[in-house]
This record gives C-alpha cells, sequence and structure tokens, in this order.
C-alpha cells in the first residue's frame, strides 16, 4: 500500500489540466505534472515562485512590481480566485484572458479558472485549476472564409477547408452528404426518391 503522500502525488499529477497550490502572496507551494509542462519549467524549479513569473505573464514581465502588485494584477481573476480561496471562497471556472511571453514569443490564451480553499497543517492555501480554453474561444470567433469555395483562411497567406480546419481546431469529425437542394442540382434524375 503507498504512503498517503504517494498517493496524493499520483492522484495530482493524474489530473490532465494544470493544478497549482499556492499561498496568499501568489507564490506556488506545489503543482502537478500538468502545471510543470504548461509552465515550460521542471516542479523544483517553480516552487516559492509567483504564479505570474511561473505562468510567464507578459503584465509581470513589463513591470518592476512582483506578481500580484501590477497595475493589471488587480484585474486578474487568478489573483482574485486565490485571495477568496484563502479566505475561504470558492471560484468556479471563470474565464480569464492572459497574455504570455515564452521563448521570446507573445500569445493570448484563454483559461478557466476554479479555486478553492485548501488546509494545510492550519493554513489556507488556494488549489487552483487552469483549464485552457483557447481553442474553443477562438473557434467561436469570426473566421474569414470563401464566398464562392468556402474554404477558411487559416493564416496569413494558407487557406483550408472548412471540414479539415474544424476537425484540427475543434476536435470534429466529419461525415459526408448532400444536402437535398444540393442532390438536385447535382443528381436531378434522382431528386424526387
Amino acid at each position: 500500500m503507498p504512503s498517503d503522500s504517494d498517493y496524493l502525488r499520483k492522484l495530482l499529477n493524474a489530473i490532465p489540466v494544470p493544478v497549482l497550490i499556492m499561498d496568499e502572496d501568489l507564490k506556488v507551494q506545489d503543482l502537478n505534472a500538468a502545471a510543470s509542462v504548461l509552465a515550460g519549467i521542471s516542479p523544483e524549479r517553480i516552487l516559492r515562485r509567483f504564479c505570474g513569473e511561473v505562468l510567464h505573464c507578459l503584465h509581470e514581465r513589463e513591470s518592476e512590481k512582483r506578481c500580484g502588485e501590477t497595475d493589471s494584477c488587480s484585474r486578474c481573476i487568478i489573483r482574485k480566485s486565490v485571495l477568496d480561496a484563502v479566505t475561504g471562497k470558492s471560484t468556479v471556472r471563470q474565464l480569464e484572458k492572459m497574455r504570455l511571453e515564452k521563448s521570446g514569443k507573445t500569445r493570448t490564451i484563454h483559461l478557466l479558472v476554479t479555486a478553492a480553499p485548501f488546509d494545510d497543517r492550519g493554513r489556507t492555501l488556494a488549489v487552483v485549476m487552469l483549464e485552457d480554453v483557447t481553442e474553443l474561444t477562438d473557434l467561436r470567433k469570426i473566421l474569414p472564409i470563401c464566398s464562392r469555395c468556402k474554404k477558411i483562411r487559416s493564416g496569413e497567406t494558407s487557406w483550408e477547408d472548412v471540414d479539415r480546419y474544424l476537425s484540427r481546431y475543434g476536435g470534429l469529425t466529419f461525415s459526408h452528404s448532400v444536402c437535398p437542394d444540393c442532390m438536385n442540382e447535382l443528381y436531378p434524375e434522382h431528386s424526387g426518391e
């Protein structure tokens, strides 16, 4: 039988979304394997670092101030969720848009943030789950589509079939058929069937 700490570590690492355990100062106290992958930093180098530093928050990098103290931090749902959690309140799937800088590249991600209080030896911490829903929010935006062939612009100069695009970005699988209007146009001899 594994020890309680081994069991809990395996359980935490089995969760497929990033999970961070943070204190009221927004410092990471523990994390799971998915959070380490998101950060692109080994777990031992993440511990006791600020959340913004771990997640490569652009606001934290552009400021002389530390994570939790920049002008943008007052609007950050991760910060608000952690502060709520350490006072006993939970946050469930609140949408947050973050601008991150990693390896010299800036990108925007959309996260659903869930946070809950977590008691550790008489000290209240926040357990925070970060679900990346960037692909879903990107699909909700207006897509440039050719008015003739219906291909979707997937880059500055590249176009791809709508089914291939939605399969790649939305995880959708298509089964093809022919609608009645097209059946009449393409196969008029079978239109009454």
